[in-house]
């Protein structure tokens, strides 16, 4: 029997399919040799940062920061959006850390993106049916902090390790709230995919910021 675990899925956002873009790797600004640790729980530190402003598909968008998010995760699967937020937010990554990305429970679980949510579909009874093991998945809507960092971020594939450094943030429009960035990786369902402003991206080896 399968089991599904929603995270994340949006209703004010409108899914289109997304568009998968053939993206050349840019150069880093540095390397490092040591593994990225997978295993090890995002680090996130309550912050109260200046606004971010920025424009997309004429609008506006204040982006507020709530804390400060560095993440060191396994890609289970990308989206490239092409709906009426990607200008801003385009692109979402479903990954995993610590048990849940290793071979032996990741075979019980499949993992899928549409609607800027992801669910994970595992078996029941399985080593990934515990509360414990679902938790440690989550949906993340990127916004890079500027043309390179989206470049590095368009590169990213399913099986990469990668590490994620930036803000979690509150998107508003007009002086209200559009989306809320999730604050803990507890929850689940609607509205609980993390929004984080990228300022900084390992992948492999190569340092973008």
């Amino acid at each position: 029997m399968k089991a599904i675990l929603s995270i994340g899925i949006l209703a004010i956002l409108i899914s289109v399919a997304g568009c998968l873009e053939e993206t050349l790797m840019p150069s880093p600004s540095g390397e490092v040799y040591s593994e990225i640790d997978v295993y090890q729980e995002p680090i996130q530190k309550p912050y109260t940062g200046d606004v971010i402003y920025r424009e997309a598909d004429g609008d506006t968008y204040a982006l507020v920061p709530v804390a400060m998010y560095k993440t060191s995760v396994l890609v289970v699967h990308t989206k490239h959006y092409s709906d009426e937020d990607s200008e801003l937010v385009p692109v979402d990554l479903c990954v995993v850390w610590g048990v849940l990305a290793e071979p032996e429970y990741l075979q019980y679980a499949t993992f899928i993106q549409e609607d800027r949510g992801c669910e994970c579909i595992y078996d029941v009874g399985s080593p990934v049916d515990t509360p414990d093991i679902l938790c440690l998945f989550v949906n993340i809507h990127l916004i890079p902090a500027d043309d390179y960092i989206l470049q590095a971020i368009k590169t990213i594939r399913r099986g990469q390790k990668v590490v994620l450094e930036g803000f979690l943030v509150d998107i508003y429009r007009d002086g209200c709230i559009y989306i809320e960035t999730s604050r803990t990786r507890a929850d689940n369902g609607e509205g609980s995919c993390e929004v984080l402003y990228v300022t900084r991206v390992r992948v492999g080896n190569a340092i973008y910021e």
